[in-house]
C-alpha cells in the first residue's frame, strides 16, 4: 500500500507493471531536457548477461522492437569489431532473448553452472590425488 496506494494489485505481474508505470512517470518528471531513457536507468555495473537481459525484458515491457533493434546493432558493431567477435555477441543475445521467452533467468542459469562446475573441479581434482 505504502508504494501503490488504493490500487489492488494481485499478481507479481501486475506488480511489476505497476512498479514500471510509477518509474516511467518519475523518470519523465525528473527529465528537465524532455528527453528519457528508454529503459530507464540501468547501471553499466551490472554483469553484461543479465544487463542484457534487463534491457530485453524493458524493450518487451514497452513494445519496442528489439529484434529490429538488435539488427541495427549488429550492423553498428560489425562496423567495429571483427567477425568472430559480432557473431558471438550476436548468438548470445540471441540465447538471453531465447531464456527470457522460456521464463528463464539467464544470468542465475549461468551463474548455477558455474557454481557446479567449480564443485564438480574440485571433486575431480580431489579423486586425482
Amino acid at each position: 500500500p505504502h508504494v501503490f496506494g488504493d490500487r489492488e494489485i494481485n499478481t507479481s505481474g501486475e506488480v511489476v507493471k505497476a512498479w514500471d508505470q510509477i518509474k516511467d512517470r518519475e523518470r519523465t518528471d525528473k527529465a528537465d531536457s524532455g528527453a528519457v531513457a528508454p529503459f530507464g536507468t540501468i547501471p553499466r555495473s551490472l554483469p553484461a548477461l543479465a544487463r542484457a537481459q534487463l534491457l530485453l525484458s524493458r524493450a518487451a515491457a514497452r513494445g519496442i522492437d528489439s529484434e529490429g533493434l538488435a539488427d541495427r546493432v549488429g550492423s553498428a558493431l560489425a562496423g567495429e569489431t571483427n567477425e568472430d567477435t559480432m557473431k558471438l555477441a550476436l548468438n548470445l543475445v540471441a540465447l538471453v532473448r531465447e531464456s527470457g521467452m522460456n521464463g528463464i533467468d539467464a544470468e542465475q542459469a549461468l551463474r548455477r553452472w558455474t557454481e557446479l562446475f567449480e564443485q564438480v573441479a574440485s571433486g575431480a581434482s580431489q579423486e586425482g590425488r
